[in-house]
């Protein structure tokens, strides 16, 4: 069963946050400080940011969810 309030609380969390900024930073800065012939380099970086980012978004999908069906009831 997915307990969608801490997945809510984990999102909301400062320390899990800045992990997740760090996380992306340091694949940026593996961008933007590559050499010009690696693009592997820069892609596989791309890559793990938007990996990161998709599972945000698929977790803050989830407690939006729960949000839609508690406001489904009240009208």
């Amino acid at each position: 069963m997915i307990r969608k309030q801490e997945i809510a609380d984990i999102l909301k969390n400062e320390s899990f946050q800045e992990v997740i900024d760090t996380i992306i930073q340091d694949h940026l800065n593996v961008i933007t400080y590559s050499n010009d012939d690696e693009v592997e380099v820069r892609e596989r970086a791309y890559q793990r940011i938007k990996t990161t980012k998709e599972l945000l978004a698929h977790l803050q999908s989830i407690v939006d969810s729960s949000k839609i069906e508690d406001a489904r009831w009240k009208i």
